[in-house]
């Protein structure tokens, strides 16, 4: 027997026997539908979609002349998208592994994801490029940027 009070106040409970338990699998969906008429939202993605977005990330892998660099973005994508199950856990052991820069490798990672929009970052939080750019441009501003101190120092050498 279904009882409408639940043990958190978030998830349904039934008695089972002489003790309420969580009930699991909850239909939510046939619910929404029986109260309000609300048919259940399609999972499924249409297949011309799901061809378009493979096609986009195919078409960014090979927009390089050197395969390592392909199979680096390759890597470097699964690492974003997929940490837990990725070959590599580092941009930078790819890069090793590819023959490549982790610079260049990251700098075609953030263009990709800014191309389709994804938020995703690995260990950073999405706005700390923005951040990280607008302190620059101060420091170039104010001529204390690590660039401008090598110069200054390098003349004071000669």
């Amino acid at each position: 027997m279904y009882d409408h009070q639940s043990s958190n106040g978030l998830h349904p409970s039934a008695w089972n026997g002489d003790r309420l338990e969580p009930v699991t699998g909850f239909d939510y969906d046939l619910v929404d539908f029986n109260l309000a008429g609300v048919e259940p939202v399609e999972e499924t993605i249409p297949w011309q979609d799901m061809t378009a977005a493979f096609s986009c990330v195919i078409d960014w892998c090979c927009q390089t002349k050197d395969i390592r660099m392909t199979a680096g973005r390759v890597h470097s994508l699964a690492l974003l998208l997929w940490p837990e199950s990725a070959k590599f856990s580092s941009l930078t052991a790819i890069a090793e592994a590819c023959s490549c820069t982790k610079a260049a490798l990251s700098k075609s990672l953030l263009e990709f994801k800014d191309a389709v929009g994804l938020p995703l970052s690995i260990g950073k939080n999405h706005h700390t490029r923005q951040v990280f750019a607008e302190s620059q441009r101060k420091l170039v501003k104010s001529n204390r940027h690590s660039s401008q101190t090598r110069k200054i120092k390098a003349a004071e050498v000669v």
